[in-house]
């Protein structure tokens, strides 16, 4: 992963043939003003600009992930801010372990005191996001402008087809005294075969490799929890494996890891 960010836009010499502003396409002036919100928004004193995980890992966000970035928040018309963290599989193609990130996304909406009505009878009026008040007609407030108006028409749409949703009776599935259920934990089997396949792929395993030690480790019931246990046994696992010693260390290390990301991303929803 490189240690330096590229530039968002290559620089523009100050001389009088210089491409104006004004003759770039409105698309491309928007994603590059939203290119510099997530420069501002994301910070990093030892890279520039990073996007840091909860785990406080860091990818340095070159010219090409900034205008990743800048496209998808612009095409979420509004769901995505510079605020929210990237998309989950623009962190997988980053190379970002996803396992343990949330996504985030915000919005930002003023309520308002007015009750209209409508065919469905009264109901709380929808909340309308407070606009940016633009102070001149330059090219940089134009585009500021664009954006915000952008946001706000999206979001006031959206807010629109929920709150149509809760009038038919749509959001309101589940008594109140229940909760909605969890997803299934994935079997034994198929977490030790999603944790092998990781592993190899951090340890640049062959696939003949990994197959292999998966089936030694599924034949003698062994568990993602069991191989993270201090205790292990790494004479035995390098026995029935056929990794070497230093390998499965690193198998119990990234075990434990496993686990513990496993568990704490369980917590969050329960």
């Amino acid at each position: 992963m490189p240690m330096c960010s590229e530039p968002f836009e290559d620089a523009i010499p100050t001389t009088s043939q210089a491409p104006q502003v004004t003759n770039y396409p409105p698309e491309s002036r928007v994603l590059a003003e939203i290119g510099q919100q997530i420069r501002s928004r994301w910070l990093c004193s030892l890279h520039g600009t990073c996007y840091i995980s909860s785990e406080s890992e860091h990818v340095v966000l070159h010219r090409h992930r900034l205008k990743q970035w800048a496209t998808r928040i612009l095409a979420s018309r509004g769901t995505l801010t510079t605020k929210d963290s990237p998309p989950l599989d623009l962190l997988a193609e980053w190379g970002v372990d996803t396992a343990s990130v949330v996504e985030t996304t915000s919005a930002v909406a003023t309520p308002t005191t007015s009750k209209p009505r409508g065919r469905n009878g009264p109901h709380p009026a929808i909340p309308i996001p407070a606009l940016i008040p633009v102070p001149s007609p330059s090219p940089s407030s134009a585009t500021e402008s664009m954006l915000t108006l952008m946001v706000a028409s999206n979001t006031m749409m959206m807010n629109h087809m929920v709150q149509n949703g809760l009038n038919s009776g749509l959001g309101n599935q589940l008594s109140p005294g229940l909760k909605r259920p969890l997803s299934p934990l994935p079997d034994v089997c198929g977490e030790l075969k999603l944790f092998m396949n990781s592993f190899g792929e951090f340890y640049r395993l062959s696939n003949g490799v990994v197959e292999a030690a998966f089936t030694a480790l599924q034949d003698k019931g062994y568990s993602t929890f069991v191989l993270g246990d201090k205790d292990l046994d790494i004479k035995r696992i390098g026995e029935l494996t056929g990794l070497s010693e230093g390998v499965v260390l690193g198998l119990r290390q990234f075990a434990g890891d496993w686990v513990e990301r496993k568990q704490a991303k369980r917590g969050r929803y329960n």
